[in-house]
């Protein structure tokens, strides 16, 4: 087994497979208590009183101006518990335990945070087949379609600190029978570019709306009752428009590009900056996002760099 990609190659092919990776840089906390769930619907934009034993669901949580401050996968537990797992973004998560904790008042709602508790991740169009065939417990699986594939196109796993290895080792193994395998890096982060999949903390987040983003269908429930910063996201959908637009762009040949580039329309005007880049060994260029003014976000329209260096917009994010 190769040690960082089992796949045969670095680019993003792998998700027409299946790959498996660990993540690293997500925070497990769990929310126990009777309104448990009630309260956590007040302050994601996913809808949480919906979840059934076993599901999960994608949301974020906004602050009163509709601003990301973070993205937020939930799991409710298999059994009759209703215990809830919630993975964040490492970075901000104790700042975001603290505003969480204040918001607790006469509910009976308990946060604890699990630091011996382990993410994996298995993801492409055959992931359903690689835990089947890693015989991984049901009652540690919870769909999470990380690269907007569809059902069955992901799963989140958690498990504990002792057991991440051998865990991690099945999982491989089984995605390696099927085509695929652990992922690392930078495989993971073309297909995720190739997919359009905004990342939090680069390509959306207290500088962005959600519909910035274009993550107003996958985290967004507007037929949900009140959160924090519901009115100026569901304002923007309804009454207005968002002020700029997360695109997918490439760049010309075999020019390279750097996240924060500035980006400017035909007439030099600046509209943007790159959020997030990656050459994609595929189509022999570099590949990415970039944040437009919406005026400016047309695909097939073309963006410079300072350098004149000229990149195409491929589509829309979301």
């Amino acid at each position: 087994m190769n040690a960082d990609m089992a796949t045969a190659d670095a680019t993003g092919r792998w998700i027409d497979a299946v790959g498996v990776r660990s993540l690293s840089d997500v925070r497990v906390l769990r929310i126990d208590g009777a309104d448990a769930q009630t309260w956590l619907h007040g302050q994601l934009t996913a809808n949480i009183d919906a979840l059934g034993p076993g599901e999960s669901a994608y949301g974020l949580r906004v602050d009163l101006k509709g601003r990301v401050e973070a993205d937020v996968w939930v799991l409710r537990a298999h059994d009759a518990t209703g215990a809830l797992r919630t993975l964040w973004p490492a970075d901000g998560f104790e700042s975001q335990l603290e505003s969480l904790d204040r918001f607790i008042v006469m509910e009976d709602v308990e946060l604890a945070p699990e630091p011996d508790t382990r993410v994996l991740t298995v993801q492409g169009r055959r992931a359903v087949d690689a835990l089947s065939a890693a015989g991984a417990a049901e009652t540690a699986t919870w769909p999470a379609d990380r690269f907007w594939l569809g059902p069955g196109g992901g799963f989140d796993l958690l498990v504990p600190a002792a057991r991440h290895d051998a865990t991690l080792a099945a999982l491989v193994e089984a995605a390696e029978s099927l085509g695929g395998g652990r992922v690392d890096a930078p495989a993971w982060e073309v297909a995720r570019l190739r997919r359009g999949v905004p990342r939090f903390g680069r390509d959306f987040g207290a500088f962005t709306y959600p519909q910035e983003a274009g993550l107003q269908r996958r985290a967004v429930a507007f037929d949900k009752g009140c959160y924090a910063g519901q009115e100026a996201v569901v304002m923007l959908e309804h009454r207005g428009k968002p002020p700029r637009r997360l695109v997918r762009i490439e760049m010309a040949g075999g020019s390279e590009l750097e996240p924060e580039t500035p980006l400017f329309d035909a007439a030099g005007a600046k509209v943007g900056w790159v959020t997030s880049a990656a050459f994609d060994p595929d189509v022999g260029c570099t590949i990415g996002l970039a944040l437009l003014k919406r005026a400016a976000a047309l695909p097939e329209a073309p963006v410079r760099t300072e350098l004149g260096l000229e990149a195409r917009i491929v589509d829309l994010c979301g």
